[in-house]
């Protein structure tokens, strides 16, 4: 159970590692690299600058009635970026059941209400992870959150000069910048795939062309390096099986009996969640260490789910690891339990 959850931890690194090497244009999470930045300044006009390559130059400044034809020069359907005060955004921290990891988004646009005085359609929001903590079961976020009428005229007028508004940026003390795109999640990731696309099947022909040139050699190196790691091990497997046959006397016996009741068996634990779980519940993620048991999933009722866990006589100090949730379709709860199993 522990080699699966590393694996699922190196693709989340693997993951961030991959995105940090495409280039900046191709990026979800950054400003593009040719860019219109657009600064409120009062309630009439805006400041403009062009950003190019990482590199702003200042146009000057324009009244929001006249924008369409001051930017009459400049190049159609640049994407435009808003520079704002940090007052406008608001944050908070959220935290979620380790299960909810799945479908982030669901997750919050579900609770947004609730979160904050606005629904899901009066906001531009996004999030950035801040901790996954697998021991407690529980994903921190920092939800961001900027209501649309405060930049309804001034998205719906760069909209009509023909530079759409991509994203809302704000300056941040530290020299920094906190970026909030006003594109939907799954419109962020589905175009996020179609500019992966190419690279990708570029990479998979290069891939198979290596394959192809070299599997012959490979394949030599491979049996004369299998043929060396057997001769090596074949000392380690004479003591093997000399171990083996010592622990076949009462002595072994005794000492794996001793060390199943020090640890506790896996094997019994899952036999016994198998048992006790209802058919209304799936399990998205089981961790064991020893005596303690995680469980993380979905349940048509979370809090009957934890009370019947209690009455297990295999298990006690029955509890929530972290606050349960409701899942996208609104009739399941996201929950983590956590639990000790009885020796």
């Amino acid at each position: 159970m522990s080699d699966s959850l590393s694996l699922r931890e190196m693709w989340f690194w693997y993951r961030r590692q991959m995105a940090g090497l495409l280039p900046e244009a191709w990026r979800s999470d950054g400003l593009p690299a040719s860019a219109l930045i657009a600064t409120p300044h009062g309630d009439d006009a805006l400041g403009l600058a062009r950003r190019r390559r990482g590199r702003e130059s200042a146009l000057g400044t324009a009244r929001i009635a006249g924008l369409r034809e001051a930017m009459a020069v400049l190049p159609a359907s640049e994407p435009a970026v808003l520079r704002l005060p940090t007052a406008l955004l608001l944050e908070r921290n959220v935290t979620l059941p380790l299960a909810a990891e799945r479908d982030i988004a669901g997750a919050l646009r579900l609770n947004l209400e609730t979160l904050t005085p606005f629904g899901a359609d009066e906001v531009y929001w996004t999030w950035q992870t801040i901790q996954r903590d697998k021991a407690r079961g529980r994903l921190v976020l920092r939800l961001q959150v900027l209501p649309r009428q405060s930049v309804s005229r001034l998205v719906q007028a760069l909209g009509q000069s023909g530079h759409p508004v991509i994203c809302a940026e704000f300056p941040r003390s530290d020299g920094q910048s906190t970026l909030l795109p006003f594109e939907t999640q799954s419109a962020r990731r589905a175009a996020s795939s179609r500019r992966l696309l190419p690279a990708l099947a570029g990479v998979v022909a290069g891939v198979l062309l290596v394959f192809v040139l070299v599997r012959p050699a490979m394949t030599q190196i491979s049996l004369a390096s299998v043929e060396t790691r057997i001769a090596d091990l074949r000392p380690k497997l004479a003591e093997a099986d000399a171990l083996r046959r010592e622990l076949r006397g009462d002595a072994g016996d005794d000492l794996l009996a001793g060390e199943r009741a020090r640890i506790g068996s896996k094997l019994q634990t899952i036999a016994m969640l198998t048992a006790a779980l209802p058919d209304d519940t799936s399990l998205t993620e089981l961790t064991l260490s020893q005596h303690m048991v995680t469980l993380s999933g979905m349940s048509a009722n979370a809090a009957k789910l934890l009370l019947a866990l209690s009455q297990n006589p295999g298990l006690r100090d029955v509890a929530f690891a972290a606050p349960v949730t409701h899942g996208t379709d609104g009739s399941t709860d996201l929950f983590s339990i956590r639990a000790a199993t009885r020796p």
